[in-house]
């Protein structure tokens, strides 16, 4: 059972990281940035910022 439970873990950790690459890639073919690294580094910072608001919610209670 723990095996399943980790297993989906990673999953969607790989999911959530190849949805972030999509996105970087997408980003620099509009020509919003020159390089995948820096992409992808924006891309990862802007999820984030979407993200954290979410994670203060739970922080509350």
């Amino acid at each position: 059972m723990l095996e399943k439970a980790i297993g989906a873990v990673i999953f969607v950790m790989v999911l959530c990281v190849g949805i972030l690459a999509l996105v970087a890639q997408v980003r620099v073919n509009m020509g919003e940035f020159h390089s995948f690294a820096r992409a992808f580094s924006a891309t990862t910072y802007d999820a984030a910022q979407l993200i954290a608001p979410i994670g203060a919610l739970f922080h509350l209670r």
